[in-house]
C-alpha cells in the first residue's frame, strides 16, 4: 500500500466515523488536542497522521485504531 492510499483511507475512514457519531471538526480537534486546521488537513487528504494524532483520534471518537487505518498492509 502506497502512503497515498493510506491517507485517502484513513480520510475516508475518519469522515464516516464523524458523520456516524454527529462530531464537527472543530469538536474532534478540541477533544483529541489538535488544531481544526490539522483535522482539515486530515480529511482533505493533505497530511499523513502521525501515531500520537491516531491514538488520540481514536479516544476522542471512541473507536478502535483499525476502525480509522487499514492495518493489513505495509505502507511503501
Amino acid at each position: 500500500m502506497t502512503e497515498k492510499e493510506f491517507i485517502d483511507i484513513f480520510a475516508e475512514n475518519l469522515i464516516g466515523i464523524m458523520q456516524e457519531t454527529g462530531t464537527t471538526q472543530r469538536e474532534l480537534a478540541k477533544d483529541s488536542h489538535l488544531t481544526e486546521a490539522t483535522i482539515s488537513r486530515y480529511l482533505s487528504r493533505d497530511r499523513m497522521v502521525s501515531s500520537r494524532a491516531l491514538v488520540n483520534i481514536a479516544i476522542a471518537l471512541n473507536c478502535n485504531l483499525d476502525d480509522l487505518v487499514p492495518l493489513y498492509d505495509l505502507v511503501d
